[in-house]
Formats: C-alpha cells, structure tokens, sequence
C-alpha cells in the first residue's frame, strides 16, 4: 500500500483550520548567508548560499500547529537552490499524554554529533560536517505519541514514508569520487525502497526520570539512511554505483548523570543486520554482521562561562571477516571547548571530530559575535586532515568561512 506525503500536509491544513478560528499566528524567522573559500589552491568559494527561514506557531486550547520554511539561494551549488518545507506538525497535549503529526525533527539520544540511537531523522551532507548540526538534521514525517507520567514516559514513534540521508551529487565540492578510471563512465542507481507501510520506520522508548539520574531503553526497527555502495558493469565503458539501504533493528540505551559540574552521558545500542561492502570486490554482494556500539561522554562547566565535552566512542563488528570495507573496531573522539566573553556577547569555541582508526581528524574553530539582540556575525576556519577515511577524502576542503544572521 503506497503511503502519499501529502496525507500529513491534509493534517496539518486541518489543523492549520483549527488554529485560524482561534488566534492569529505568530511569526518569527532569521535571514543568513554562509560563504566558505578552500585554504588549498585555487582558493575558490565551496559553499555560499543565502537562506531565509519563516516560521509560525499558532494554538487553541490543548493543541497548536509549528509551520518551519526555508527559501534558499546556493550560489556554489545552483541545484540546491529552492523552497523546502523544514516542519508542519499539529501538536497535541491532554491530561497524561501528547501527540505530534506530521514534518518534524526527531531526536533521540544523548551523543552530541555522533549517530548511535538517532537513527530517524536523516542527516544533509552535500556540506559533509562544516555546518551547525541543527542544520545538518532533516526532518521526517511521522506520528509521536507519548505517554506521560512523573517519574517515566513512554514514547512510540512511527514513519510512514521513511527518509534517508541527503548525499553531494558529483559537481558539488563535497562529492567523494568513487576513484574509476577517468575513461569509465560513473552511472548512479538512486533506488530508494518502496514507500509502503511494510518498509516504515518504526521505534519506541521509556524514559525514566529519578533524582539526579535520567535513564532511556530504545527499540527501533528503521533503515540505515546512509547507503552502503557496490558496483555493477554496465559495459565495457560504464560502471553502475549503486545505493544500497538495508533494514536494521536496534536495541538500545542512554543515560545522564550530572555530579556538581559535570554531566555524565552514555549511550549504546545492539545493530542486527547491518550492511558492509567488500573491500577485496567492489563488485561483490553485500553482508549483513551484527555490532555493538556506544558512546561515552564528559561536559564540564567549571564557571567564568567556560564550557568543555569530551566524547568517546566505538563500533563493534561481530564476525568480523578481513574482506569487509570497514574496520572491526571504529574508535572515534569529539572534543568541544568554548569560552563567552564580554557579557556573553563574544563566544569562542573549537570542536574537533578524531578518528582514531584511521588517523584522521576534522576541527572547526569559530568566533561568533553578537552586534545586536537581532544581528550576529561569526567567522572561523574548518581543517580536515587523514591517512585514509572519509575525512581523508576531503583534504582538500579544508576551508576559512564567514557568516551573519539577521533574526526577527
């Protein structure tokens, strides 16, 4: 059974319906434009792109409507350019339980950057990781009821239609050549699978809430929404990529603890049945192994307006074979520092991506200035360095960038 998109926009002008009888809505919204130049030769603009976003929130009673919109002008990449509709939903709240229907951010999760339980929004990389991750974070569409109570929640979580992570199509700085033989054509299967109600996003968490200690049990049962490629010959001159999606089921946990001025935070999560490629044949089928992965973190605050968060983590793959394109073992480290100065007008902060498995490292440094309650500027320098990896691959965009945002 096919499952349109368009039912939940039918719920939310119903809602939207609602809402007009009631009060007018209220608008808000920002105007920004981000511009980035490569430190390598020929020093060109990867990104430059302009976006104004308009949102509204409108209620009655128990219930509002949240309308998100962005209208984007990409200067470095023309077919970004357009009008994307970020979140519509019709929010719900009675006695001991709520729910939300239809385009929404979806979060879940205590790792800061690194994907281990937040598995249903899918994520933008046709800019890899050199934007804020509120940015980076799609919305999915979807239906969130909870049940609520003092000391636990219960949340169930359904997507119809289930998105997947939006990649750099070839033109864009950031798309990884996939290393062919310049007399080889590259062909691109974009096979999604089949919006039916046997192939929805599916997934539910309890929530407990005790005295100083805050603990989730998670179960999932979704896609990988980043695709695993192998290859097809289509003739002797042209190579078919394909996109490959594969069903996955997790188990998973969280936790937060703070102690005086640290906050503790920990995640897990049991992968049954993710895809890996062969090395040795990119031709081959894939397989399908079970893994362990968690996350580890730290975030201190020790005053004066200083802020540090430490992360570690790792993915485990069980019968691990020497063929596959993947290590057995994927350590990966953030670290986060900021400092705000001059009456919180001033922020100065670096974050860094490290990847211990293969030597590589991504770090971006900022410094963002408000002007006004309304204007701020910021500015910084993103460098990406590796011996292999994804962050090898984009060396070469290592990048100084600037941006202001107007907000109303």
């Amino acid at each position: 059974m096919y499952i349109s998109k368009n039912i939940w926009w039918s719920l939310i002008l119903i809602g939207l319906s609602i809402q007009l009888d009631a009060q007018k809505f209220n608008f808000k919204g920002f105007i920004d434009s981000y511009h980035a130049a490569r430190l390598e030769s020929p020093n060109d603009f990867i990104s430059a792109r302009s976006r104004l976003r308009l949102e509204a929130v409108g209620g009655k009673d128990d219930s509002y409507v949240f309308i998100s919109a962005d209208a984007i002008k990409n200067y470095a990449v023309p077919e970004l350019t357009g009008v994307t509709l970020r979140e519509a939903y019709l929010h719900y709240t009675a006695k001991n339980w709520d729910v939300k229907i239809g385009r929404q951010i979806i979060a879940w999760g205590q790792s800061d950057g690194i994907i281990i339980n937040d598995v249903f929004s899918p994520l933008d990389y046709t800019e890899f990781l050199a934007r804020d991750f509120d940015d980076i974070r799609l919305p999915a569409d979807g239906i969130r009821w909870r049940f609520l109570r003092n000391k636990f929640n219960l949340e169930v979580l359904a997507i119809p239609v289930p998105q997947f992570n939006r990649l750099p199509n070839p033109g864009n700085p950031w798309f990884v050549d996939f290393g062919l033989p310049s007399d080889i054509e590259q062909k691109f299967d974009l096979t999604e699978p089949e919006r039916n109600l046997k192939n929805m996003d599916l997934g539910s968490r309890m929530m407990f809430f005790t005295s100083g200690f805050d603990f989730t049990l998670s179960a999932a049962h979704t896609w990988n929404k980043m695709p695993v490629f192998n290859m097809s010959l289509v003739d002797s001159t042209a190579i078919m990529i394909h996109n490959n999606y594969n069903r996955l089921s997790i188990l998973g946990f969280d936790f937060s603890k703070p102690i005086g001025q640290f906050i503790i935070r920990g995640e897990g999560a049991y992968n049954i049945g993710k895809a890996y490629a062969s090395k040795l044949d990119p031709f081959d089928n894939l397989s399908q192994k079970n893994t362990w992965q968690y996350l580890l973190g730290i975030d201190y605050y020790p005053g004066r307006e200083w802020m540090i968060s430490i992360q570690i983590s790792d993915e485990t793959i069980f019968d691990f074979t020497d063929d596959l394109q993947a290590r057995k073992h994927n350590y990966l480290g953030t670290l986060n520092i900021s400092k705000k100065l001059l009456r919180n007008t001033l922020t100065i902060s670096s974050l860094g991506y490290f990847g211990f498995s293969d030597n590589s490292f991504f770090t971006r440094t900022t410094i963002d200035y408000a002007l006004s309650d309304v204007i701020r500027v910021m500015g910084g320098i993103d460098i990406i360095r590796g011996e292999e990896g994804i962050y090898a691959q984009y060396e070469k965009n290592s990048e100084v960038w600037f941006k202001v945002k107007y907000s109303f």
